[in-house]
């Protein structure tokens, strides 16, 4: 269990790097990695925790794909999403989430942190108009998993358990 309360500093790192200079430090986001990988590796073993970071990762290349489609279709011609929907901070924080939980729960995890930080950023945007046009997305699921992490060290649920649902 120390292990995932552990897993708190660098995701609250990755929150205030986000939020404040829009960027994430690549050391962060390789402890973290490695983290997960640990975490995954002592939970279900090391063939179950690659099985599940492939499937992880499937899914949000098919997502990042689609999503590519979407705008160069869109715009009427090829749009490569990194170059302003959206940052490589974000789109490699993936990969320790990939890592850090079951397919179930990445994919509910992951619906549920998309569906809050949009909120999140819409309130934010009517209440204080703000002129910022991006949203720290990795900061945001940082602080989701940060709220996962706690729930879990509280009541005690298994993360990579697809049963649960």
């Amino acid at each position: 269990m120390i292990l995932y309360l552990s897993t708190i500093p660098p995701l609250l790192l990755i929150v205030y790097q986000d939020f404040k200079h829009r960027y994430i430090s690549a050391w962060v986001l390789v402890l973290l990695l490695g983290l997960a990988i640990t975490l995954g590796i002592q939970s279900i073993g090391l063939v179950d925790t690659l099985k599940n970071a492939l499937f992880n990762c499937a899914f949000l290349s098919l997502q990042l794909i689609i999503v590519s489609i979407y705008f160069s279709i869109k715009s009427k011609k090829w749009v490569n999403i990194t170059s302003e929907q959206i940052g490589w901070g974000d789109i490699l924080f993936f990969l320790p989430l990939a890592c850090f939980l079951g397919p179930v729960w990445f994919l509910f995890f992951y619906m549920i942190s998309l569906v809050l930080i949009l909120c999140f950023y819409l309130i934010l945007k009517i209440t204080f108009t703000q002129n910022e046009e991006t949203i720290p997305l990795a900061g945001g699921q940082a602080l989701c998993l940060i709220v996962l992490v706690l729930l879990k060290w509280s009541i005690g649920f298994d993360l990579y358990e697809n049963l649960l649902f």
